[in-house]
C-alpha cells in the first residue's frame, strides 16, 4: 500500500477550502450556512460587503457567516511526500557461486555453493514525490452544486540492484532460470561473468508512478446531520474519477568472452573470445480505474472548530495492461552489431502487450479537523485512505520457467519454435494509499 504525508499552504479565493489526497474537498453550502449557536442566520449579501480587514468587530461579524461557505473559487496546492510498501518481486533475477567450478551447474538455484545477492524478493520504492491541487467553482453564491476538480501526480520512484564483474571476471554472476525444454527440463543459468573465462554484470532497474485526476459537482443538500446542530451540513460529492499506477521492471546482462576455451552463443552458434551478447528484458504494468464516483460529506462546527467526515465509493473498471518485451544483441570487434528480438525471460511465448477489465469498487474515505484562526484563514489537519483491489505489479509478472529454445543467446535456441512458457499470469494483488494532512487556508 502506499501511505502519503501532505503539508499544504492552501491558496484559498473567496472562501474554498482544502481537499483530502484523494480529491475529498470540505466545501459547504455556498448559500445557506448558519450562524454561530445562539444567533441568527446570517445574510450573506451584508456578510460578503463587510471589510475583511481583520479587526475584532469585522472579524465576529464575519466569523458568524462563516464566508468559506459561500466560494466562488479556491485553489489548493499540495506537496506530498509518499511512503509505500516494497515492490514485489516473484524470483530471483542473480545469482552468484561460493566455488565457481566450470564443470557444475555453478550459480543455479539449488546448488549448495550458489547464492542469492542481496535482496531480491522486493524493492524499495517507498519514498516517491509528487504534488497535489485541487480547483473548485461555483458560478454565484447561492449556487447548489459547486464543482472540484482534483489533480494528483506522484514523482517517478526509481530503485536498481546492480553487479559487475571486474576486467578478469571475479566475481561469478548469472540469470538463473528453469528450463522448460523437452530433454533439457531443470535448472540452469545463464552466465554474466565466470573468473579468468568471461567478464559481465547484471542490473535490474525498476520504477513506480502514480497520478490521477477526478472532478465533482457537491450537491448542496440543505439538510442537517445530528440533533440541535448548528453549522452542520450533508452534502453529496458526485462525479467521475480516473487513476493510473505504472510500474516497469528492466533487467539488463551483458557477457564478453575473455579467453579462447569459451565462447557465447547469439542465435544458436557459438562466438569467441573477444565477442560479448547483451540482453534485455522488460516488464511494465499498467493499471488504469475510470468510474462513477459518489460520496456523502458531513460537516459539524462548533464555534470557529470544524470537523468534515467523507465516505466516498468509485464504482468502475480497472483496466489491465501487461507489455513484455526483450532483446538481445551480438558485439564482435571489427563487425557489425547483430540484434535479435527474445531475451532470456521476455521470449515469444509471453512479449507483446496483453489487456483486460475487471469490475472495481475503489473506496475512499476523509477526515478533517480545523480552526478558523481568523476571519481570513483556517489551520487544519486530515486523513485520507483510498483502497485499490485488482492492480498488477510488474515484479509478479516474471516467471523463471522458460523454454530456452526460444532463447537467442542459448546454444540450443530454435528460429520460429511456438514455445508456451513462459506464459501471461496477470496476477493481482491490492494497493492502498494513505495520507496526512495539514494545511493553511486564506481566505480573500
Amino acid at each position: 500500500g502506499l501511505e502519503a504525508l501532505h503539508i499544504t499552504a492552501d491558496a484559498q479565493f473567496a472562501g474554498g477550502h482544502g481537499s483530502g489526497f484523494g480529491g475529498g474537498g470540505t466545501v459547504a453550502a455556498p448559500g445557506g450556512s448558519q450562524g454561530k449557536p445562539g444567533q441568527p442566520p446570517c445574510d450573506p449579501a451584508s456578510a460578503t460587503s463587510l471589510p475583511n480587514d481583520g479587526s475584532p468587530n469585522a472579524y465576529s461579524e464575519w466569523e458568524n457567516c462563516y464566508p468559506w461557505h459561500r466560494p466562488v473559487f479556491w485553489a489548493t496546492a499540495e506537496g506530498v511526500y509518499g511512503i509505500t510498501h516494497r515492490a514485489p518481486l516473484a524470483v530471483p533475477l542473480l545469482s552468484s557461486s561460493t566455488a565457481p567450478d566450470v564443470n557444475s551447474n555453478v550459480g543455479a538455484i539449488g546448488e549448495s555453493a550458489t547464492v542469492i545477492p542481496g535482496n531480491q524478493q522486493s524493492f524499495d520504492l517507498r519514498h516517491p514525490l509528487g504534488v497535489s491541487a485541487t480547483f473548485g467553482f461555483s458560478p454565484t453564491v447561492e449556487w447548489k452544486v459547486p464543482l472540484e476538480v482534483n489533480l494528483l501526480y506522484l514523482h517517478e520512484q526509481s530503485n536498481a540492484i546492480a553487479a559487475h564483474s571486474d576486467i578478469v571476471g571475479n566475481p561469478l554472476l548469472a540469470r538463473p532460470i528453469f528450463s522448460t525444454a523437452a530433454g533439457q527440463e531443470g535448472e540452469k543459468v545463464y552466465l554474466s561473468s565466470f573468473p579468468g573465462l568471461a567478464a559481465g554484470g547484471v542490473t535490474v532497474d525498476t520504477s513506480l508512478q502514480l497520478w490521477g485526476i477526478n472532478g465533482v459537482g457537491v450537491v448542496q443538500t440543505g439538510l442537517q446531520w445530528g440533533d440541535d446542530c448548528h453549522g452542520c451540513a450533508i452534502d453529496l460529492p458526485m462525479g467521475v474519477r480516473y487513476l493510473d499506477m505504472n510500474e516497469v521492471i528492466t533487467i539488463n546482462n551483458s557477457v564478453t568472452a575473455l579467453a579462447p576455451n569459451f565462447a557465447v552463443p547469439f542465435l544458436g552458434t557459438p562466438f569467441g573470445q573477444g565477442s560479448t551478447t547483451v540482453v534485455t528484458d522488460s516488464f511494465k504494468t499498467d493499471n488504469t480505474f475510470l468510474g462513477g464516483e459518489f460520496g456523502v460529506r458531513l460537516e459539524s462546527r462548533w464555534n470557529s472548530f470544524f470537523l468534515t467526515v467523507e465516505p466516498r465509493v468509485g464504482i468502475g473498471a480497472t483496466r489491465q495492461s501487461i507489455v513484455i518485451g526483450g532483446v538481445s544483441v551480438l558485439e564482435q570487434p571489427g563487425q557489425a552489431t547483430q540484434t535479435a528480438p527474445g531475451g532470456i525471460l521476455a521470449v515469444a511465448s509471453n512479449s507483446g502487450i496483453h489487456t483486460r477489465e475487471r469490475f472495481t469498487v475503489l473506496p475512499e474515505a476523509t477526515l478533517h479537523i480545523g480552526w478558523d484562526v481568523f476571519s481570513w484563514m483556517r489551520i487544519q489537519a486530515g486523513y485520507n485512505i483510498i483502497y485499490w483491489e485488482n492492480v498488477l505489479r510488474a515484479g509478479d509478472q516474471i516467471s523463471r520457467s522458460v523454454d530456452v529454445r526460444q532463447v537467442p543467446t542459448d546454444f540450443s535456441f530454435t528460429p520460429g519454435l511456438p514455445g508456451n512458457s513462459p506464459g501471461i499470469s496477470f496476477k493481482e494483488s491490492n494497493f492502498i494509499i494513505q495520507g496526512i494532512s495539514l494545511g493553511v487556508t486564506f481566505s480573500f
